[in-house]
């Protein structure tokens, strides 16, 4: 077999793949913590080792899943706005192709795989009729290698699949001038044609890629310092998960076994004349009555456990799993009941300093992903183009309300205040047509209502003359003289 040429599709192929598989364990276990399905918790006592599995499972709660979620709940992107250099019209190019590929929806896969395997990834392309296109991509399928110079700068992806229909693994290789398929047999991997349905010699396999740069974005959550690892926002308080989740088993075991409090009896005989055991003489259910002839027989109840201590344990590993994760406290206890809006927003100032950070960061993420676009559209954009995200803040009508106000009192124009308001682009720009036309009705009504003022005016006027001409003489109206002129 020839050596493979260091940097050609097939070496790239090689090496993502190795990457891609190494990653899979940790993706695996995020995901996991992500949807609730973490490792079972150890029973205390073995002698429930029958009946571990079940209350295991019943113990587990899902604070992971709940960490990631209240972070995704309130990253909604609601427009694109092109800068100084953009226009109206290049902001709609855009947002059109943000409708096209259907991100409404999909960024929030985008962000969820973030959120809970710590990246994801966006591809950009075009469809059969050569309008762009831009697809969500599960972090499991997926990898890029970044410059050792500029951490946003892919030099080569991996897309690497197994299709359901063919039975068979496909993938494709983008570097910066080209992009190459591959299909695997029972032993490795062969070029083959855009449609994976033909296998090609080496080369055939190739198509230009007219973008000079990997078609590919990466969505980090919270990057490293080198830039090139990132951690699921739950990652670092899954062993606070794992406390709560043994603590709550031992709660469950405890119930199940004090759910009757245990009795005894002393004085009853175990044995018989032939030294057979006796078997208990009582059944310890809820309805039935114990009695002996023998007075010396006592009986007797055991104290119940007191769970005072498991439930402040359990308390505090909440709490240190709510510090770790920056949840707001009333997200996991009923803490804030009947509070005031100004204190709730309190207890949501971190997480939503939070959101404004993953904003600032996937938002890099996703114009660069419309830049991509617009180049397989032929069009270049602003550099300066930027996301319009849904204010992650929680604020009354009344607030909005009164700062929409005051801002115009301070000379803030219009669209401005709308969008401080929580209108989207689309909305506002809606509004403005709707206040023009609006508009142009109030002018037509009051000319419509001024003409008709003028002809009753001119009725009154013609009557007060044909008067005077009447009456003659120096008593007579004068026309220049009359009152309503």
């Amino acid at each position: 077999m020839e050596p493979i040429e260091k940097g050609s599709p097939r070496w790239w192929l090689d090496r993502l793949s190795v990457k891609l598989a190494d990653k899979q364990p940790r993706l695996k276990k995020l995901r996991d913590y992500a949807v609730g399905d973490h490792p079972l918790p150890e029973a205390a006592d073995p002698k429930w080792k029958e009946r571990a599995d079940a209350f295991a499972r019943r113990s587990r709660t899902n604070y992971c899943g709940l960490a990631a979620a209240a972070v995704r709940e309130r990253l909604h992107p609601v427009g694109i706005r092109s800068g100084e250099d953009g226009d109206e019209e290049t902001d709609s190019f855009l947002w059109g192709i943000w409708q096209a590929s259907h991100l409404d929806a999909d960024s929030e896969r985008v962000h969820d795989a973030s959120l809970t395997m710590s990246e994801s990834y966006v591809i950009c392309g075009q469809r059969a009729d050569g309008t762009p296109i831009a697809t969500a991509e599960d972090p499991r399928l997926v990898i890029t290698e970044a410059s050792p110079l500029n951490w946003r700068e892919p030099l080569a992806g991996l897309k690497q699949w197994l299709d359901p229909v063919a039975n068979d693994w496909r993938a494709i290789v983008y570097l910066p001038d080209t992009i190459s398929y591959f299909k695997r047999d029972e032993t490795q991997w062969q070029p083959c044609s855009s449609d994976f349905e033909t296998i090609v010699d080496e080369g055939e396999n190739v198509e230009e890629n007219r973008l000079g740069e990997v078609p590919i974005e990466r969505f980090v959550n919270r990057m490293s310092h080198s830039g090139q690892n990132g951690l699921a926002e739950f990652e670092d308080a899954i062993d606070v998960q794992e406390r709560i989740n043994h603590l709550s088993l031992n709660l469950l075991q405890i119930a199940e076994s004090q759910a009757f409090r245990q009795r005894y009896v002393k004085g009853l005989p175990t044995k018989d004349d032939d030294d057979n055991d006796i078997p208990p003489p009582f059944e310890a259910i809820v309805h039935s009555l114990w009695a002996v002839e023998d007075t010396d027989v006592v009986f007797g109840e055991f104290a119940q456990v007191d769970l005072s201590p498991l439930l402040n344990a359990l308390k505090a590993a909440i709490e240190a799993f709510v510090t770790l994760t920056g949840l707001p406290p009333h997200y996991v206890a009923g803490d804030l009941v009947n509070a005031s809006a100004d204190a709730f927003a309190a207890a949501e100032t971190r997480l939503t300093a939070k959101v404004r950070s993953k904003q600032r960061g996937f938002g890099e993420s996703w114009e660069r992903v419309l830049r991509l676009c617009a180049a397989w559209a032929g069009r270049e954009v602003p550099e300066d183009i930027e996301l319009i995200w849904e204010d992650p803040e929680r604020k009354t009508s009344a607030q909005l309300s009164d700062a929409a106000l005051k801002a115009g009192q301070f000379g803030v124009p219009w669209r401005t205040r709308m969008a401080d308001y929580g209108k989207t682009p689309q909305e506002i720009k809606r509004m403005r047509k709707e206040r023009e036309e609006d508009a142009a009705y109030d002018a037509k009504r009051s000319a419509a209502a001024a003409a008709e003022l003028i002809g009753a005016d001119d009725g009154a006027d013609s009557e007060q003359r044909a008067d005077g001409l009447d009456a003659g003489g120096p008593g007579a109206a004068s026309p220049a003289f009359a009152p309503d002129n």
